[in-house]
């Protein structure tokens, strides 16, 4: 939107050509956005993965640079680390449901005050209902791999500007209908990639 405000001012008539310009770079400006957002989320992903493996260590922690997205995405991390008792016993580990026929990466897989649960980070700027599907998903996919019932989720939101954290607690009722609507609306993709073949 900056892109078009800057290049076009009320009330003066522009050829189609210099409009087309002027879309063409604003289309372009929200790619380069969506791909930064994309490349600090995958590198906030990558600094916790390495954090977890090296055992959550307290101290001689490498941080990020200071005063980057990233580095702001580790400190909430770190926070939200901090206010619970964790043991992580999976870490970007993949799911696949034979059953259903899907799969996935699951961020976490951790003791969370004693209690088993998925953990699933997001540097998104919203939190929205889909990931809670997607988290019913990954732990619906391992009960069937492993046989453990999972009960519990943190969905934990990572501030890319200020270093806080936005967590949401799912328990095992939300996982459960949570799990029904994910199976649902992958049936209704399924459907919905036939019907196109008869198109």
């Amino acid at each position: 939107m900056d892109v078009v405000r800057a290049s076009i001012s009320p009330g003066v008539e522009y050829s189609e050509t210099y409009l087309e310009e002027v879309f063409r770079a604003a289309k372009g400006r929200s790619r380069g956005l969506k791909d930064e957002a994309a490349s600090i989320g995958h590198l906030a992903h990558e600094w916790i993965e390495e954090h977890i493996r090296a055992g959550c260590p307290q101290e001689g922690v490498v941080f990020p640079a200071e005063e980057t997205p990233v580095r702001s995405c580790v400190d909430a991390a770190l926070k939200w680390m901090g206010e619970h008792s964790i043991r992580f016993v999976e870490n970007e580990r993949p799911v696949y449901s034979r059953k259903h026929r899907y799969s996935g990466r699951m961020d976490g897989l951790a003791y969370v005050d004693d209690a088993l649960a998925v953990v699933d980070w997001k540097s998104s700027n919203g939190v929205y209902p889909e990931y809670i599907l997607q988290i019913a998903a990954y732990a619906l996919a391992y009960k069937e791999e492993t046989g453990a019932d999972i009960r519990k989720a943190f969905l934990v939101r990572l501030g890319k500007d200020n270093g806080e954290f936005e967590a949401h607690e799912l328990d095992a009722r939300t996982l459960k209908r949570a799990s029904g609507a994910f199976l649902s609306a992958l049936n209704l993709w399924r459907q919905l990639e036939r019907l196109k073949k008869k198109l």
